[in-house]
């Protein structure tokens, strides 16, 4: 009986997750900015070539969170380009800023998510090899944003100097170039406002969940595993376009960048429209976190654990159906303007 009901919640999640990729989600590709609409990559190349002509594409600009977290990660643990890259770079007259730009688009999972301890932070707990990140290896050292020891603190206070190093360079390299300016800049706010609300889902997701847990340890756990869920998940369909590494042809790489970066704004959107905890992707990850946990504990407990994710599983369903209304709705809009472009074209 417990099995079958655990397959069915499972089934049921796994239902929800196609149907959220199928109605606008991660698995939609057209991307839409303004009443520009880009069905595919050679759409953007298009666009940017409009302005900038067969020149240098400052792919950098244009930004993702997975830059922002890698830039970060740059930061606190000291790290730089190997000698060749750094060759690849000076030869190929590319910046730095375009080199995380071009890494961050090749993989999945933020480097800050992968790497080992960071080299300026004074660490007060042990990692076993079972810690999911090692560089964040418990709450303790996470802690709280208003504790400047804290790697929550040190992390906003690099995002924010990001953000702000960002801004300027966005101003100064579209200064005439307003519709470019504006698109990095609404890119850059996307981004940011995605990275600051998953550092307060890790904090508020640990401290709300704490104590229904036998273990901080095993909370911590909890929160970075649904955090993995979200980078190795959900952004897999947009950046899939990105699947090779090559210097030799600098436009080419700048646009594949630029165009994984954009596609990712979509789930970056649906994301701070819910909000991280949310999300239903979060909901999702805790359910089977939650499951695999309860496979250990006893009967009784078993089943309180199937019927809470039973409830949250018809939450979600609920949502869903909301969701799905509201897209259809979003499409005739679509549907209804580039009617009216094409007509006005015509008419020019």
């Amino acid at each position: 009986m417990i099995p079958d009901a655990v397959d069915e919640i499972l089934a049921r999640l796994d239902r929800l997750e196609r149907a959220h990729a199928g109605a606008g989600g991660s698995g939609d590709q057209t991307v839409f900015f303004g009443s520009h609409v880009f069905r595919a990559k050679r759409d953007l190349s298009a666009f940017l070539e409009e302005f900038l002509g067969l020149g240098y594409l400052p792919s950098g600009l244009f930004v993702s969170p997975h830059q922002i977290l890698n830039a970060i990660h740059a930061e606190l643990s000291h790290s730089l380009p190997g000698m060749k890259d750094f060759k690849a770079l000076k030869d190929l007259k590319v910046t730095t800023r375009d080199y995380h730009a071009t890494t961050a688009a090749l993989r999945n999972k933020p480097t800050v998510f992968e790497s080992k301890r960071l080299e300026t932070h004074a660490y007060t707990t042990p990692c076993s090899t079972e810690c999911r990140f090692k560089a964040i290896p418990s709450y303790a050292e996470w802690g709280l944003k208003s504790d400047t020891d804290s790697l929550y603190h040190k992390f906003s206070r690099e995002l924010d100097r990001f953000e702000g190093s960002m801004q300027s360079a966005v101003a100064s390299e579209f200064s005439d170039y307003p519709t470019l300016q504006i698109m990095a800049a609404s890119m850059l706010a996307k981004s940011t406002r995605f990275v600051r609300g998953l550092f307060e889902y890790m904090t508020e997701c640990y401290e709300h969940l704490n104590p229904s847990f036998p273990s901080s340890t095993e909370t911590w756990d909890l929160v970075c595993f649904s955090v993995e869920e979200i980078f190795m998940n959900e952004f897999t369909a947009p950046r899939s376009a990105m699947v090779e590494r090559d210097f030799t042809d600098v436009r080419k790489l700048a646009v594949d960048v630029i165009w994984v970066n954009l596609r990712s704004m979509s789930v970056v959107d649906d994301f701070n429209q819910t909000g991280i905890k949310n999300h239903h992707s979060m909901n999702g990850a805790q359910i089977r976190f939650v499951i695999k946990q309860a496979g250990s504990q006893n009967r009784q407990n078993m089943e309180r654990t199937i019927q809470t994710q039973n409830e949250k599983i018809k939450s979600m369903e609920t949502k869903m159906e909301d969701h799905e209304s509201q897209f259809l709705a979003l499409k005739k809009k679509v549907q209804s303007l580039e009617s009216r472009i094409d007509k006005a074209k015509k008419v020019g």
